[in-house]
């Protein structure tokens, strides 16, 4: 779910760039010199292969998903439930289910809702461990940042050294964010 953020937020950055290349193409330049066409036709196509990676990296993340998010399956169960509980409720006040099964029923619901909120729980108690992990890995990044910087300024290494580890480290941390993100909506409590 990360891997497929991270693709739908680099087609957006791709449709901006796309727009760009659009008002190159609007451009009067862009009939009148030969060059600048080359050049504005090279872009479009490296956007286009692009955006073609994109899509089939995301199909194959999709394809390598097993079914559906456990989250999900919880909540549809809770809601069914819930539905069940109501329409229960409301054919017993119509006097369409007796009360013995109307309390039966009521029971078996109420236990299997009880369990399933339980089962989220668990899973949502699983998210935050595996979140504060990843929140102490991002710490960890920053702070290697803040000694690469460090290492900089005191010049144990050189801008040439500085700039590929830093911007490795940049983007862990981005992906370290993307992960947080994604993962921090899976944790809230939903009204019961």
């Amino acid at each position: 779910m990360v891997d497929l953020r991270d693709i739908k937020n680099k087609k957006k950055r791709l449709t901006a760039k796309f727009e760009v290349v659009e008002k190159l193409i609007e451009d009067d330049q862009y009939e009148i010199d030969a060059e600048y066409t080359e050049d504005v036709k090279i872009k479009l196509d490296a956007l286009k292969k692009i955006k073609s990676d994109l899509e089939v990296k995301e199909q194959e993340i999709k394809g390598q998903m097993d079914g559906e998010f456990e989250y999900f399956t919880y909540e549809k169960i809770i809601a069914e439930k819930k539905d069940q509980l109501n329409t229960l409720h409301t054919n017993f006040k119509l006097r369409k289910v007796d009360k013995d099964i109307y309390e039966n029923l009521k029971l078996e619901y109420k236990k299997e809702l009880e369990e399933v909120n339980q089962q989220l729980k668990n899973l949502q108690l699983g998210i935050k461990l595996w979140l504060a992990r990843i929140e102490a890995e991002k710490s960890d990044l920053k702070r290697d940042l803040k000694f690469l910087k460090g290492r900089l300024s005191t010049k144990e290494i050189t801008e040439d050294e500085f700039k590929p580890k830093e911007r490795d480290l940049e983007i862990k941390i981005k992906k370290k964010d993307l992960m947080v993100d994604t993962l921090k909506k899976y944790t809230k409590n939903k009204e019961k």
